[in-house]
């Protein structure tokens, strides 16, 4: 797994009480199939993780790709994870 596959962003605004994290990652599931997983939530609680499968990883790449720019025209920002 190639580290370009892992992204972490994190949206906190005390004056909201938001602390919120979203994660991606792109990993092979047991069947040998691309997955591109999602994890999101506030910081420090349950999250949810919703996996999407991807005919290949190129695909994986362009979905990961069109969500980071979702988030981060929604205020979240890159970290390092």
């Amino acid at each position: 797994q190639n580290v370009d596959d892992l992204v972490y962003m994190v949206r906190i605004n005390p004056a909201r009480n938001e602390r919120r994290f979203f994660r991606l990652w792109i990993a092979r599931n047991l069947f040998g199939d691309i997955d591109l997983i999602r994890e999101h939530g506030r910081i420090g609680v349950w999250s949810t993780t919703k996996y999407l499968p991807c005919p290949n990883i190129r695909h994986a790449q362009r979905e990961m790709q069109a969500l980071v720019r979702r988030k981060l025209s929604n205020g979240y920002s890159l970290k390092p994870f």
